[in-house]
């Protein structure tokens, strides 16, 4: 120890370093107690959200590549077909595979009419002109949206097929080791 009772010592085997935190086993042996199942749930999780980046990269890199228009509103467009296909299916009783694909010709008519009446008049104009009302576009769908639907979630009733999980461990297939 120190002769200066106001200094700190640091001594081998105390648990503390010049330049570290106190060491905690509990936190380090608990990263090793991990179950493959969380560790691929995790990853599975990771490449989802990664693809789901990578479909709206793609569709901001197509528009901007072919058509030369910068349009952020790719989840407003998105959220038009969740919200039509939820209350197809949960409103008026339509089977779930029937107001899908009617989800996506609603959106679909929504970007037509939106295209012709709004789009089309920002093609000549900046980029930034461009950012600025698609960015405006997303902003205001949000908007209607919550006061058409209102702010809590809608769930859609999910067919048979869809719910549920799969358990592909190795204690549910009998395989022990």
């Amino acid at each position: 120890m120190s002769a200066n009772p106001g200094s700190r010592s640091y001594e081998k085997g105390s648990g503390f370093s010049a330049c570290a935190l106190p060491r905690n086993d509990a936190l380090i042996s608990g990263f090793h107690r991990l179950s493959m199942a969380s560790i691929l749930t995790n990853l599975f999780d990771g490449v989802a959200y990664g693809m789901l980046l990578f479909v709206l990269a793609c569709g901001l890199a197509v528009t901007l590549g072919l058509m030369n228009f910068v349009n952020l509103a790719h989840g407003a467009f998105a959220m038009a077909g969740g919200y039509i296909c939820a209350v197809l299916v949960n409103n008026s009783g339509w089977p779930f595979f029937a107001g899908l694909p009617l989800a996506f010709v609603g959106s679909a008519a929504i970007g037509i009419a939106l295209e012709r009446t709004l789009y089309r008049h920002l093609y000549a104009r900046s980029h930034l002109d461009q950012v600025l009302f698609s960015i405006g576009l997303v902003f205001m769908s949000v908007a209607a949206v919550d006061y058409i639907m209102g702010s809590s979630r809608v769930f859609i009733k999910l067919p048979a097929a869809l719910e549920g999980q799969i358990d592909r461990s190795a204690s549910a297939s009998g395989v022990t080791g």
